[in-house]
């Protein structure tokens, strides 16, 4: 199912600069978010939003904290091992 990152962003042509940044939220409850972070670390994930939340999210109707503010449920999250090649010491 497709789903989206709630972000922010910012363009100040005058300094040709452009900035944005992914929202995040606390994520201490669902046994997938323990296996990013240190054991004793706050865990964090980004805020996702689904389909029939972007409009909202773009045109800044969707600001309430059970609109937005809540866990993507953990039952659609997926993660798959990726690790790193040995690191080899020169």
């Amino acid at each position: 199912m497709p789903a989206a990152i709630a972000g922010i962003w910012e363009f100040r042509p005058q300094d040709l600069l452009l900035s944005f940044s992914m929202l995040t939220i606390n994520a201490d409850g669902p046994p997938l978010m323990q296996r990013f972070h240190k054991p004793d670390d706050e865990k964090r994930m980004v805020m996702m939003l689904d389909p029939d939340q972007y409009h909202g999210w773009l045109d800044g109707s969707l600001v309430t904290e059970e609109d937005l503010f809540q866990q993507y449920p953990a039952e659609r999250l997926v993660a798959v091992a990726d690790p790193l090649p040995p690191r080899v010491k020169k």
